[in-house]
């Protein structure tokens, strides 16, 4: 894995609603674990904006229209 410095970590996390202000009282370990975890929840977004994008590219107009009633039930 490629090494991340805290500029990148303190702006992602920023980025994904913390707040500045507080982030000098979170621990070393907190910023690693939400920096972590904001990033993860990041690439399954992108994995998901992904398959969304190869449902409407490849499964005609049926298959979208079930696809999209499939996310949008209750």
């Amino acid at each position: 894995p490629r090494q991340v410095d805290w500029g990148e970590i303190i702006e992602f996390l920023i980025a994904n609603g913390h707040q500045y202000r507080e982030l000098a009282d979170y621990t070393t370990r907190q910023l690693l674990l939400f920096y972590e975890k904001a990033l993860i929840r990041y690439r399954r977004a992108r994995a998901d904006r992904t398959m969304d994008v190869c449902y409407g590219v490849n499964s005609g107009k049926e298959g979208l229209e079930s696809y999209i009633n499939t996310l949008t039930a209750d």
